[in-house]
């Protein structure tokens, strides 16, 4: 009897076998990732910690380098207050802000044009003196009178008391005398930026005083003392003991 063999499955439905060595066939759902898969070199390769994430861009020099440290410090600085910024001319005070220095230069002109002032005025003070002496002499004697001598005696003592009062008296009220006033320039406090007051405004002026006994060399040398100042303020032996700052306000 002849036996018929069955019918072929239908395409599709034919299972799968392993082959000779029993391993599982590739690419299906329980074989071998895929490449790419989650276990593979795009999870974790170079795209994941290369360069991008920690390479020189996240800790390149804008961060840690030269422009955070660089640059001179100290000045420069137009937050610190009393501190030059790099002998630049200029310095921050509180109160006042960023200000100008005055020049050793505007300074001297402005002290030789206080001195013109008072020379002008005492000459004018001595004249009146001297013509009422004329005046009021006996001719026959060539004597003043009396009233005349104690005019002129009057007129040395008020010469005398303003040759030592203009500058200190002008400085506590005013922050400068006539010379500093018509050349633009002004006595401040370093601190604070206020008119010095009468205790700085005496001792900026005793110094060079004091100094002057001394065959009035030291009296040229505290007022040359600015040009030794090495802060980029130029300040005078008599500023730093006063505590303050010559500014230009042009």
């Amino acid at each position: 009897m002849t036996t018929t063999p069955p019918p072929p499955p239908p395409p599709g439905d034919e299972p799968e076998r392993p082959d000779a060595s029993g391993a599982a066939p590739s690419g299906g759902p329980y074989g071998a990732p895929e490449a790419g898969g989650p276990y593979g070199s795009p999870q974790y390769g170079s795209p994941q910690y290369g360069s991008p994430q920690y390479g020189s861009s996240q800790y390149a020099s804008p961060q840690y380098g030269g422009p955070q440290y660089g640059g001179p410090p100290g000045y420069g600085d137009p937050s610190a207050p009393g501190v030059a910024q790099a002998h630049s001319g200029l310095v921050t005070i509180p109160g006042l802000g960023t200000v100008k220095i005055a020049s050793f230069g505007q300074r001297a002109a402005a002290r030789i044009l206080d001195a013109v002032i008072l020379s002008v005025g005492f000459l004018i003070l001595y004249g009146i003196g001297f013509g009422g002496l004329v005046a009021t002499s006996d001719r026959g004697a060539g004597e003043p009178s009396g009233a005349a001598v104690g005019s002129f005696l009057g007129i040395i003592f008020l010469v005398f008391v303003v040759s030592i009062l203009y500058e200190p008296v002008m400085v506590a009220l005013k922050g400068a005398t006539l010379g500093k006033m018509a050349l633009g320039l002004k006595i401040v406090l370093s601190e604070s930026g206020a008119v010095p007051g009468w205790g700085p405004s005496f001792i900026r002026w005793i110094l060079p005083a004091i100094a002057s006994l001394v065959c009035g060399i030291g009296q040229i040398l505290v007022y040359l003392s600015p040009l030794f100042d090495n802060s980029g303020r130029l300040q005078g032996w008599h500023d730093k003991a006063a505590h303050d700052l010559v500014i230009s306000t042009r």
